[in-house]
């Protein structure tokens, strides 16, 4: 098979990842994540306007830099690394011998394709909580990074032809029995709706929904702890008396706190990437044809929303720990993270149904 024989969904998944991967290790290398009026600066050198020079940047000496820095970068350095993977393997996968369709070869790939958008996306989010005066670089290392979310989901999508859960299917339509006058009928598979689902395929759907906005807005909004005369979250801290907010700034606070707080954040940061993935998965599963019939989607789909609630509901917990004034916004998180919980637990009923 080569790329003139491969389904759509490949096609496009390989666009993805060749747009996904030059805008990428451009904005990489470039200095200019944030500017300002004197100068420009990227994750490895600041550069100076006046002086039309730059310099390698020293997280121990530069005014500003600390661990969110090093977690920036770090998380960029696992993106780079997965985005030549993703290259190589989408290579392997159309154009390889045996290798070529091959089911083990498409798994792993939408692995290291969401992992790698993931990192991508997390580093953005750190970044962006933290600096200012954001600049084009930037903007092109967070495209490369959904584009690379956008291949892994083509992937998905590519991977629900495979047959899957046992059915009755007649000439490529189910049979579904109508719930009002429970007359048999056949829906094709390509139209299959949200009222077409099991009902627990329907409850995580809500779920999923619920769990979406609740964590959302509970992520952004600078009410994770309330004072008397301040209010604050996971990214601002605001003063009731003027109305002010300001970036949270972690090198007043204690270092053991700070460790902490810093987990906290990659944890949401986790989370909210899972979320994201949890609504695209649900709704691939309800209204992506096949992918209903598929047992290994629905499978992967379980896993996803367990794992992206336990790391909500972990991060929570550890802000719980060292802030005892919690507010709206904390609660909102933790809702949202028991929402997926449940999600997949629903997932899991409807696993069991089939065993």
């Amino acid at each position: 098979m080569g790329l003139s024989d491969a389904a759509l969904a490949i096609k496009l998944a390989l666009i993805f990842i060749i747009v996904g991967f030059l805008l990428h290790i451009i904005g990489f290398g470039a200095p200019y994540w944030s500017s300002g009026i004197f100068g420009s600066s990227g994750l490895w050198q600041s550069c100076n306007k006046i002086t039309d020079s730059c310099s390698s940047i020293n997280t121990d000496v530069d005014f500003g830099i600390g661990d969110w820095f090093t977690a920036t970068k770090t998380f960029e350095c696992f993106g780079l690394i997965g985005s030549i993977a993703c290259l190589v393997l989408i290579g392997i996968f159309i154009c390889v011998g045996r290798c070529s369709g091959s089911k083990c070869i498409a798994v792993f790939n939408v692995i290291v394709l969401l992992g790698t958008g993931a990192c991508i996306l997390i580093a953005i989010i750190i970044y962006a909580s933290e600096a200012g005066g954001l600049a084009w670089a930037f903007g092109l290392a967070t495209t490369g990074g959904v584009c690379f979310a956008l291949a892994g989901i083509f992937m998905i999508v590519s991977m629900c032809q495979i047959a899957g859960f046992p059915r009755i299917v007649v000439c490529g339509e189910i049979l579904v029995v109508n719930n009002i006058n429970h007359k048999p009928s056949l829906i094709p598979l390509e139209n299959m709706g949200l009222t077409d689902v099991a009902f627990t395929i329907k409850l995580a759907f809500y779920f999923t929904l619920f769990g979406f906005v609740l964590h959302t807005i509970g992520f952004g909004a600078p009410y994770w702890y309330s004072g008397i005369n301040t209010h604050a979250g996971l990214w601002q801290y605001c003063s009731r008396s003027t109305g002010v907010c300001v970036t949270v700034d972690i090198s007043v606070m204690d270092r053991t706190q700070v460790d902490k707080f810093l987990a906290v954040r990659v944890l949401e940061c986790f989370g909210l990437t899972g979320s994201v993935a949890c609504l695209i998965s649900i709704c691939l599963l309800i209204f992506g044809g096949m992918c209903l019939e598929n047992r290994f989607i629905t499978m992967c789909n379980m896993f996803l929303f367990l794992a992206t609630g336990t790391v909500i509901v972990i991060a929570t917990i550890m802000f719980a720990t060292m802030i005892s004034d919690l507010d709206w916004a904390f609660g909102l998180a933790t809702v949202g993270g028991v929402c997926f919980s449940l999600a997949g637990i629903c997932q899991v009923v409807y696993l069991c149904q089939y065993e």
